[in-house]
C-alpha cells in the first residue's frame, strides 16, 4: 500500500507516516472509560499499552488498571452490538500511536483476504506477479497457510501458468543496526509476544493459543529415552515405533506393558465428513501418551477398533464420549460384550469419582440413570481442557504425538471459547482432554494402589518380563518357585499370573 505523505499521527517517538486507514464492522466491541473522563471503542483483541511499557488486549484488561501516561482504565463495557471500527495500517514508528490519549498497537490486517485472493487470480494466471508482506498473527489464517505452504514448496496451477510464493523470512538480526542489547529492550517496551509478532517473523508464539507455544516447544525439544533395540536419546515429540492398521492411523510408541493399567480414550466423528475419529491411549500411572489413532473411520468399524486396541493394551478402560455419533459406537462396543466400558450416571453434570460408575451390566436395569460413555457438553467441556492446559503447561502429561502438537497450534480462543481454527480440528485434542479428565479424577486413587502392586512385585524372586497378555508362558516346571506351583491332573500350573 501506498505511504500517506499528507498527514502524520502522533505516537510516543513523535509524528509518524503511516499507509491507510482501515474500516471495519464488528459485531461486538470493548468500550472503556478512562480515570481522564474519556473513552475508547475498539475490538475484542485491540492492544493497549499499560504502565510497563508492554501491550494487552482490551478484552483482558482489569478496572483501575494503570495504562501509559498514567491513565486509567474506571470501567469495561463489553457490548454485543454492530459497530464500524477504524485502525491504522502500517505506523512508521514502532506500530503504535496515541488514540484518545491511550497508545494503541498498529494490528489492523486486511480483512476478507481469501476472497481478495481469488478475486485476483485471473489476473495472476495471464502474467502478473503478486508480493505479500506481513508480520506473523498466529497460525491458521490466510497469510500463515501460504507462507507454510510456499516453505512446502507447494504450488497451484491456474490456467497454464503454476502459481506458487517463494518464501522469506526477514528476521530482525538481518538488521545491520540491531544486537541483541536492542532486542532486550523491545522485548521490555511491547512485551515477548508482540516481539515474537513484529520482529521474531514467528508464527507460533505470535497467537492466541489455548496452549502456550513456549510448553509445545518444550516437548518438541526436550529430550527423552526411546524404547526398542536402540536406545537413543530424542525429544518427547518423535515419530512412532509402528504405523500400523488398515489406514495406518494408529500410531505407537509404546508397546503394552501387562503389568500396566491403561486408559482409551476417543471421540468419534461421522466418519464421511470434515472431522476425523480419534482416540488416546494413556499409561495410567506414568501419565503418558503411549499410542495414538486418528482416521476418517465409520461409527461401527471404530467400534470394533477400540475394542481391539482396548484389549491389546491389558483390558483398558475405554472411555468413549457419547454425543451425536458416539451412541453408534457405544453399541457397537455393547453387542461386542467389551466389559470395562466407561459408564457415567447422567443425574451428575460434572465427572466425580464418588458418583461415576466406571463398569456396567448393560441388561442391568436397576440403574436407570447410568449411561455408557463420557459426556461433553457446554459445562463439563470448559474443565476438561483446564485440566488439559495445566497439565500441559506444567509438563506433568508426557505426549509424543507430531499430529496432536499440529492440533495444539491451531486450537485457539474465539471470542473466549477454546476452539479449533477454521479449516482445521481439534479431534485428537478432544479425546486426549476426557481420558486425562477421567484419569485425575475417577482413576485418581488407582497410582496408590500401584505403588503397593509395585513393591509387592518387587519383592518377589522372579522376572516378570515372559508374561504375555496376563498369562505366563509355558515353562520347565523346576524354574517355578515351590510357593506359586500347583497340581492341576498331571501338570504344575505357575500360579505367578494372578498378581500381574
Amino acid at each position: 500500500m501506498k505511504q500517506i505523505t499528507e498527514w502524520e499521527i502522533l505516537t510516543p517517538s513523535g509524528w509518524s507516516n503511516f499507509s491507510g486507514i482501515n474500516k471495519i464492522e464488528k459485531s461486538e466491541y470493548c468500550e472503556l472509560i478512562l480515570s481522564d473522563k474519556t473513552s475508547l471503542k475498539c475490538s475484542l483483541n485491540h492492544r493497549i499499552k499499560i504502565e510497563d511499557r508492554s501491550f494487552v488486549y482490551a478484552r483482558d484488561s482489569i478496572l483501575n488498571q494503570k495504562l501509559f501516561m498514567n491513565n486509567k482504565i474506571l470501567k469495561k463495557n463489553l457490548l454485543n452490538e454492530k459497530i464500524f471500527l477504524f485502525d491504522l495500517l502500517d505506523v512508521t514508528k514502532n506500530d503504535e500511536y496515541y488514540t484518545n490519549n491511550v497508545v494503541s498497537h498498529n494490528c489492523a490486517f486486511i480483512s476478507e483476504m481469501e476472497d481478495i485472493w481469488v478475486s485476483a487470480q485471473p489476473t495472476l494466471s495471464t502474467g502478473g506477479d503478486c508480493i505479500v508482506l506481513s508480520t506473523p498473527c498466529g497460525v491458521g489464517n490466510w497469510f500463515h497457510k501460504q507462507y507454510t505452504d510456499a516453505e512446502l514448496g507447494l504450488q497451484t496451477q491456474i490456467g497454464g501458468k503454476i502459481i506458487g510464493f517463494n518464501p522469506m523470512k526477514l528476521h530482525w538480526s538481518m538488521h545491520p543496526e540491531r544486537d541483541e542489547r536492542w532486542a532486550e529492550n523491545e522485548r521490555k517496551k511491547i512485551g515477548p509476544k508482540a516481539f515474537f509478532q513484529e520482529h521474531d517473523a514467528n508464527f507460533l508464539q505470535s497467537g492466541n493459543n489455548v496452549i502456550d507455544m513456549q510448553d509445545i516447544l518444550w516437548y518438541e525439544q526436550h529430550p527423552s529415552i526411546t524404547e526398542g533395540k536402540d536406545i537413543t536419546e530424542c525429544p518427547y515429540v518423535r515419530e512412532p515405533l509402528e504405523k500400523t492398521g488398515y489406514d495406518k492411523g494408529l500410531w505407537i510408541w509404546r508397546h503394552p506393558d501387562y503389568t500396566k493399567q491403561y486408559i482409551v480414550s476417543a471421540d468419534v466423528a461421522r466418519g464421511d465428513g470434515s472431522d476425523f475419529s480419534a482416540c488416546q491411549v494413556i499409561d495410567s500411572v506414568s501419565y503418558e501418551q503411549v499410542a495414538e489413532y486418528k482416521g476418517r473411520t465409520p461409527t461401527d468399524i471404530f467400534g470394533h477398533l477400540l475394542v481391539q486396541i482396548a484389549v491389546q493394551y491389558n483390558n483398558a478402560l475405554l472411555v468413549v464420549e457419547n454425543n451425536g455419533p458416539g451412541w453408534a459406537t457405544l453399541q457397537k462396543i455393547i453387542d461386542l460384550n467389551y466389559s470395562n466400558l466407561y459408564w457415567s450416571d447422567k443425574t451428575h453434570t460434572f465427572v466425580d469419582s464418588n458418583l461415576t460408575q466406571k463398569t456396567h451390566d448393560p441388561w442391568d436395569t436397576s440403574k436407570k440413570n447410568v449411561v455408557p460413555g463420557f459426556t461433553t457438553s457446554s459445562k463439563t467441556r470448559p474443565v476438561i481442557v483446564a485440566h488439559m492446559e495445566e497439565d500441559v503447561r506444567n509438563h506433568e502429561f508426557i505426549f509424543h504425538s507430531k499430529r496432536l502438537s499440529t492440533e495444539f497450534q491451531t486450537y485457539v480462543f474465539v471470542n473466549g471459547r477454546p476452539d479449533h481454527l477454521q479449516g482445521y480440528n481439534d479431534d485428537l485434542i478432544m479425546s486426549l482432554c476426557i481420558g486425562m479428565y477421567v484419569r485425575n479424577t475417577s482413576l485418581k486413587i488407582f497410582s496408590n494402589n500401584n505403588e503397593v502392586q509395585k513393591s509387592l512385585i518387587n519383592g518377589m524372586m522372579f522376572n516378570p518380563t515372559p508374561y504375555e497378555y496376563g498369562i505366563i508362558k509355558q515353562k520347565n516346571p523346576e524354574e517355578i518357585p515351590e510357593q506359586f506351583k500347583m497340581r492341576v491332573g498331571r501338570q504344575i500350573e505357575d500360579l505367578r499370573w494372578l498378581i500381574t
